[in-house]
Protein backbone atom coordinates (compact mmCIF):
# COMPACT_ATOMS: atom_id res chain seq x y z
CA UNK A 1 0.00 0.00 0.00
CA UNK A 2 1.57 3.28 -0.99
CA UNK A 3 1.78 6.44 1.12
CA UNK A 4 -1.02 8.51 -0.93
CA UNK A 5 -3.59 5.17 -0.05
CA UNK A 6 -2.46 5.01 3.40
CA UNK A 7 -3.48 8.87 3.72
CA UNK A 8 -6.08 8.67 1.76
CA UNK A 9 -7.56 5.29 4.09
CA UNK A 10 -6.62 7.97 7.21
CA UNK A 11 -8.35 10.47 5.78
CA UNK A 12 -11.74 8.85 5.24
CA UNK A 13 -11.49 7.22 8.66
CA UNK A 14 -11.24 10.56 10.15
CA UNK A 15 -14.29 11.83 8.04
CA UNK A 16 -16.53 8.88 8.47
CA UNK A 17 -15.74 9.14 12.41
CA UNK A 18 -16.73 12.96 12.72
CA UNK A 19 -20.24 12.25 10.32
CA UNK A 20 -20.43 9.18 12.61
CA UNK A 21 -20.03 11.52 16.35
CA UNK A 22 -22.69 13.77 14.56
CA UNK A 23 -25.33 10.98 13.78
CA UNK A 24 -25.00 9.53 16.96
CA UNK A 25 -25.45 13.49 18.17
CA UNK A 26 -28.52 13.81 16.10
CA UNK A 27 -30.10 10.81 16.97
CA UNK A 28 -30.52 11.85 20.87
CA UNK A 29 -33.21 14.52 19.09
CA UNK A 30 -35.36 11.58 17.21
CA UNK A 31 -38.49 10.31 19.00
CA UNK A 32 -37.89 7.73 21.79
CA UNK A 33 -39.61 4.83 19.51
CA UNK A 34 -37.46 5.50 16.31
CA UNK A 35 -33.88 6.67 17.74
CA UNK A 36 -32.85 2.65 18.34
CA UNK A 37 -32.18 1.92 14.85
CA UNK A 38 -30.53 5.15 13.93
CA UNK A 39 -27.91 4.95 17.00
CA UNK A 40 -27.16 1.15 16.22
CA UNK A 41 -25.77 2.37 12.57
CA UNK A 42 -24.33 5.08 13.98
CA UNK A 43 -22.07 3.45 16.58
CA UNK A 44 -21.34 0.25 14.22
CA UNK A 45 -20.36 3.17 11.78
CA UNK A 46 -18.21 4.74 13.93
CA UNK A 47 -17.11 1.54 15.07
CA UNK A 48 -15.73 0.32 11.39
CA UNK A 49 -14.27 3.80 10.93
CA UNK A 50 -12.18 3.40 14.22
CA UNK A 51 -11.03 0.01 13.20
CA UNK A 52 -10.31 1.74 9.99
CA UNK A 53 -7.81 3.67 11.38
CA UNK A 54 -6.39 1.52 13.72
CA UNK A 55 -5.49 -0.70 11.24
CA UNK A 56 -3.91 2.24 9.14
CA UNK A 57 -1.62 2.15 11.87
CA UNK A 58 -0.19 -1.75 11.81
CA UNK A 59 0.69 -1.13 8.50
CA UNK A 60 3.94 -2.31 7.83
CA UNK A 61 6.00 0.44 6.61
CA UNK A 62 7.55 -0.57 3.24
CA UNK A 63 11.48 -0.81 3.04
CA UNK A 64 13.09 2.65 1.88
CA UNK A 65 14.75 0.27 -1.20
CA UNK A 66 11.23 -1.06 -2.32
CA UNK A 67 9.12 2.40 -2.22
CA UNK A 68 10.81 4.25 -5.39
CA UNK A 69 8.30 5.58 -7.20
CA UNK A 70 8.52 8.48 -10.05
CA UNK A 71 8.52 11.87 -9.16
CA UNK A 72 4.77 12.95 -8.77
CA UNK A 73 3.53 16.00 -11.60
CA UNK A 74 1.07 18.33 -11.37
CA UNK A 75 -0.52 16.54 -13.47
CA UNK A 76 -0.36 13.11 -11.80
CA UNK A 77 -1.33 15.37 -8.39
CA UNK A 78 -4.86 16.28 -9.47
CA UNK A 79 -7.19 14.46 -8.26
CA UNK A 80 -7.76 10.87 -9.36
CA UNK A 81 -9.74 7.74 -8.62
CA UNK A 82 -7.74 4.26 -7.75
CA UNK A 83 -7.92 3.75 -11.77
CA UNK A 84 -6.82 7.10 -13.00
CA UNK A 85 -9.95 8.64 -13.88
CA UNK A 86 -10.58 12.04 -12.73
CA UNK A 87 -13.08 11.36 -9.75
CA UNK A 88 -15.97 13.58 -11.18
CA UNK A 89 -16.47 11.00 -14.12
CA UNK A 90 -16.58 8.28 -11.63
CA UNK A 91 -19.90 6.38 -11.79
CA UNK A 92 -19.17 6.53 -7.20
CA UNK A 93 -18.54 9.93 -7.21
CA UNK A 94 -22.19 10.95 -9.15
CA UNK A 95 -24.22 7.97 -6.78
CA UNK A 96 -22.45 10.16 -3.58
CA UNK A 97 -23.89 13.37 -5.25
CA UNK A 98 -27.52 11.36 -6.19
CA UNK A 99 -27.70 9.98 -2.62
CA UNK A 100 -26.88 13.61 -1.30
CA UNK A 101 -29.70 14.71 -3.22
CA UNK A 102 -31.83 12.07 -1.94
CA UNK A 103 -30.82 12.37 1.96
CA UNK A 104 -32.08 16.61 1.16
CA UNK A 105 -35.55 15.11 -0.92
CA UNK A 106 -36.63 13.39 1.94
CA UNK A 107 -37.49 16.43 3.77
CA UNK A 108 -39.30 18.21 0.59
CA UNK A 109 -40.89 14.61 -1.01
CA UNK A 110 -41.34 12.66 1.82
CA UNK A 111 -39.92 9.37 2.59
CA UNK A 112 -41.22 7.61 -0.08
CA UNK A 113 -41.53 9.89 -3.22
CA UNK A 114 -38.11 10.38 -2.27
CA UNK A 115 -36.97 6.97 -2.49
CA UNK A 116 -38.96 6.02 -5.23
CA UNK A 117 -37.51 8.61 -7.38
CA UNK A 118 -33.79 7.95 -6.26
CA UNK A 119 -34.13 3.91 -6.78
CA UNK A 120 -35.49 4.39 -10.57
CA UNK A 121 -32.96 7.00 -11.33
CA UNK A 122 -29.90 4.27 -9.67
CA UNK A 123 -31.46 2.21 -11.26
CA UNK A 124 -31.16 3.29 -14.46
CA UNK A 125 -27.76 5.07 -13.84
CA UNK A 126 -26.36 1.99 -13.00
CA UNK A 127 -27.09 0.64 -16.61
CA UNK A 128 -30.84 -1.83 -16.10
CA UNK A 129 -32.54 -1.04 -19.08
CA UNK A 130 -35.08 -3.59 -18.63
CA UNK A 131 -38.28 -1.29 -18.04
CA UNK A 132 -40.19 -4.65 -15.52
CA UNK A 133 -37.23 -4.15 -13.43
CA UNK A 134 -36.85 -0.39 -13.64
CA UNK A 135 -40.36 -0.45 -12.83
CA UNK A 136 -40.86 -3.18 -10.61
CA UNK A 137 -37.66 -2.93 -8.70
CA UNK A 138 -38.26 1.14 -6.75
CA UNK A 139 -41.86 0.11 -6.59
CA UNK A 140 -41.53 -3.23 -4.73
CA UNK A 141 -38.41 -1.70 -2.16
CA UNK A 142 -40.95 0.99 -1.39
CA UNK A 143 -43.81 -1.11 -0.35
CA UNK A 144 -41.79 -3.42 1.44
CA UNK A 145 -40.45 -0.73 3.35
CA UNK A 146 -43.73 0.58 3.53
CA UNK A 147 -44.30 -2.49 5.31
CA UNK A 148 -41.71 -3.13 7.11
CA UNK A 149 -41.75 0.31 8.96
CA UNK A 150 -45.72 1.14 8.98
CA UNK A 151 -47.38 -1.84 9.20
CA UNK A 152 -44.75 -3.85 11.16
CA UNK A 153 -43.01 -1.64 13.43
CA UNK A 154 -45.25 1.16 13.25
CA UNK A 155 -42.76 3.60 13.28
CA UNK A 156 -42.90 7.48 11.83
CA UNK A 157 -41.90 8.10 8.57
CA UNK A 158 -40.72 11.29 7.23
CA UNK A 159 -43.25 12.97 5.47
CA UNK A 160 -43.61 15.83 2.40
CA UNK A 161 -45.68 17.36 0.00
CA UNK A 162 -46.77 14.11 -1.68
CA UNK A 163 -46.21 11.71 1.13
Amino acid sequence: MTNDAKARDRKLALVTACISIGLIVTSFSYPAQSSGFPRILSVTLLGLSLLLLWNQRSVPKPDVEDSKEPPVTVEDAQATSGNGQAIWKSRAFWMFIGTLIYAGAISILGFFTASFLYLLIATLFLGQRKPIVVTLFPIGLCALLYLLFRVVLRVAIPSGFFM
